[in-house]
């Protein structure tokens, strides 16, 4: 097992601004000192280094002004919101931006999302399922299963309006 050494935490001005708020930047190298070992330790799952990189750097953040359709989806259990924005020309989708208001895997299963979908036709993006934003960031814990399932009920909202 790795040695913890103690480290005083970095000063406001130390921590870096991204999308989703306010990172540490001991954060992934805390994280991976004891990724081997958490689950044997605790039971619990790790997260993979795919959803954090979607969470810590979450890819087409934002909203998309009209002819685009915008939607918001929310889950009542846990509180998570989700806004998602479509463009689509011709049979396309030319553009996807995405906001969310909740939890690491909410926050990594939107930005999976529009990386998923940006280019793709319709017909495609409409076969994208929970399941393949779970496999696409390395596996979701049980407890944030919900978060593909939004992502998934924010694109199903957004092609109910497209048509």
């Amino acid at each position: 097992m790795p040695v913890l050494r103690y480290a005083s935490m970095p000063g406001p001005s130390k921590l870096k601004p991204n999308t989703a708020g306010w990172t540490n930047p001991l954060f992934s190298e805390i994280t991976g000192l004891f990724s081997d070992y958490w689950s044997e330790i605790t039971g619990d799952f790790v997260y993979s280094s795919l959803l954090l990189d979607h969470f810590q750097n979450p890819r087409n953040v934002g909203e998309l002004p009209p002819p685009a359709v915008t939607v918001e989806v929310s889950n009542p259990a846990c509180g998570d919101i989700m806004q998602l924005s479509l463009l689509a020309e011709q049979g396309q989708l030319r553009d996807v931006r995405f906001k969310t208001r909740g939890c690491v895997a909410s926050i990594a299963c939107g930005s999976l999302l529009t990386e998923l979908i940006k280019g793709k036709s319709l017909e495609e993006a409409k076969k994208l399922s929970a399941a393949d934003l779970s496999a696409g960031l390395g596996g979701l814990p049980p407890a944030s299963g919900h978060a593909g399932v939004l992502a998934e009920d924010a694109l199903r909202e957004a092609f109910r309006h497209l048509q």
